[in-house]
């Protein structure tokens, strides 16, 4: 039994002390491996959730738009703009044409077509993370306006979309 007043160094060492050091510092070599590996996933994770909330909020901007679109059409021809401080970062491209409907086997002349024309639309919406970089397109929408009122004229003058005239 060595004596307890012995300096550390010259008690005797048990055999595979040596083994201590190397076993940890191999543990601890794995454990930073795995732990990296799931600090990488939990990025791609949380990049892909910020993109997708970005897809998100460009989709239903763009269906506001096309609401809107809808109850008051706009003129023919391109426009840009953005969503002010509501939507910061968020901005919009649209091009208007009319199109007439092709009608197959039907032989409609122009005097006698009183049907009207398909209003195409063409919405972009751009987003921008304020990094000095170009705007990324978040989503894009190819649709036809047509002329049909999608709400009757009661309920416009219920809802306040028409002011009742006198």
């Amino acid at each position: 039994m060595p004596h307890p007043y012995r300096p550390l160094l010259c008690r005797r060492r048990r055999p595979g002390a040596a083994f201590l050091l190397l076993e940890a510092i191999i543990g601890l070599t794995i454990l930073a491996g795995v732990l990296g590996t799931l600090m990488a996933g939990f990025m791609v994770g949380f990049r892909a959730i910020r993109e997708n909330n970005v897809t998100i909020t460009a989709m239903l901007l763009a269906q506001r738009l096309l609401d809107e679109y809808e109850i008051m059409p706009p003129e023919s021809g391109r426009e840009e703009g953005d969503f002010g401080d509501t939507y910061p970062g968020f901005t919009w491209q649209r091009s208007i044409w009319s199109e007439e409907i092709p009608y197959e086997g039907e032989r409609v002349s122009k005097a006698d077509n009183d049907l009207a024309e398909l209003a195409m639309v063409n919405l972009r919406i751009y987003h921008t993370d304020g990094r000095d970089r170009e705007p990324i397109l978040a989503f894009e929408v190819y649709s036809a306006l047509t002329q049909f009122e999608r709400f009757s004229v009661q309920s416009r003058l219920r809802n306040g979309l028409y002011l009742q005239e006198d």
